[in-house]
């Protein structure tokens, strides 16, 4: 080379060899120095050469490519094309996922993070499961109230 090579600095990338300049990383997107390509930041996926925003209620981890890493967050589940909060008798299991409170509890949360929002029914009372009203929970036999 005619002069010294030097790395391409962070936030800036270049693909083919030569001594063409760096290129800088679109918006949202980043990279270390010395990169022949620029990754999405979190929150952010590759679709069609773009880093584009995941929907509401989700997120992806830096680096996503394609919309199937945009997972809903903790307390909503994927609906038809968006993330929609857990129904009250539901409660976040992970990310991405509902599950439902057990038999003999009940919750009147919608977008619970937690089977802490599942309250007990009181003693000799039980209720179905993912029950989301407290009258959900009903005497056991031999009790009355």
């Amino acid at each position: 080379p005619a002069g010294k090579c030097a790395e391409c600095v962070e936030n800036t990338f270049k693909v083919e060899s030569g001594s063409a300049a760096c290129s800088p990383c679109g918006e949202n997107s980043v990279s270390a120095s010395g990169q022949a390509t620029c990754k999405c930041v979190a929150g952010f996926t590759l679709i069609d050469g773009v880093c584009t925003a995941c929907p509401a209620n989700s997120a992806s981890p830096e680096g996503s490519i394609g919309k199937v890493a945009c997972v809903c967050v903790l307390g909503y589940t994927l609906g038809v094309d968006e993330c929609v909060k857990c129904a009250a008798g539901k409660y976040g299991a992970g990310a991405g996922s509902c599950s439902s409170c057990p038999t003999a509890t009940f919750s009147t949360t919608e977008g619970a993070t937690s089977d802490a929002t599942c309250g007990k029914c009181d003693g000799n009372a039980n209720s179905p499961i993912a029950s989301s009203v407290a009258t959900a929970c009903r005497c056991n036999q031999g009790y009355t109230g």
